[in-house]
């Protein structure tokens, strides 16, 4: 263990998931490229040195498994290929340092009342607007290009927002700190994730233990301390 890696990091990295649409996605990426804190940013660029094994200024795929299995953290090929092809978002075959940021900073301390109303006062293109439309979200996301309007509606329709609709300060703040749709109505997918959060697995000695079932990238893992090595070939 080194002092330039950082374990909460690589399991910040495993456990990324994608916003719920690329709106979602988007918003993410403009906050953390413009408000990360110079400290976090220093903390993740030295990870992300330090897993960049051939200092070609991206990571590989052997360069990410050696870095998890250093840490004791070990996946089946079909979990490991998953993760990755959700890191690589521009499918490179390599995780270049825009994406591993994305992924690897604290959404948590990025998404603040500040953070969010700097952005929004972005998507209202610079202006104190109650609201925002379509119209706003066009210009911010695909600036003076000549989108078509299927695309547009694409990105609107993902997250719930109708044509004509409009969304103000607080809706906004709300599908993005909690990645949510707009119209906040879960599929039954979404059903069935929330409900395995916590399971009741009845043991040996026919006592109930709790067991977190987590999600890594549409895989079910279960833990049972934060102590536990992932071991897929256990579960």
């Amino acid at each position: 263990m080194t002092a330039n890696k950082d374990l909460n990091i690589l399991k910040q990295l495993i456990n990324y998931k994608i916003g719920k649409s690329k709106f979602h996605e988007t918003i993410y990426a403009f906050i953390c490229n413009n408000y990360i804190s110079i400290d976090e940013e220093k903390k993740l660029r030295a990870v992300f040195r330090y897993m960049d094994k051939k200092e070609k200024n991206s990571i590989s795929k052997e360069d990410l498994k050696s870095c998890l299995n250093e840490i004791n953290i070990y996946l089946s090929n079909e979990e490991f290929n998953n993760i990755f092809k959700l890191l690589d978002a521009n499918q490179s075959d390599y995780i270049e340092y825009q994406e591993f940021l994305r992924a690897a900073c604290d959404k948590k301390s990025l998404l603040t009342e500040e953070n969010l109303k700097n952005t929004f006062l972005a998507l209202s293109g610079g202006e104190e607007k109650e609201s925002i439309n379509r119209e706003d979200i066009k210009k911010f996301i695909f600036h003076d290009s000549n989108i078509q309007d299927n695309i547009l509606n694409e990105y609107l329709e993902q997250f719930g927002m109708k044509l004509d609709e409009k969304m103000n300060f607080e809706q906004f703040s709300d599908i993005i700190k909690n990645n949510k749709n707009l119209n906040n109505e879960l599929n039954e997918e979404e059903k069935k994730e929330e409900n395995n959060i916590n399971n009741e697995i009845k043991n040996d000695n026919n006592k109930v233990k709790k067991k977190k079932v987590v999600e890594i990238k549409g895989i079910s893992i279960i833990e049972e301390n934060e102590n536990e090595e992932y071991n897929s070939n256990e579960i």
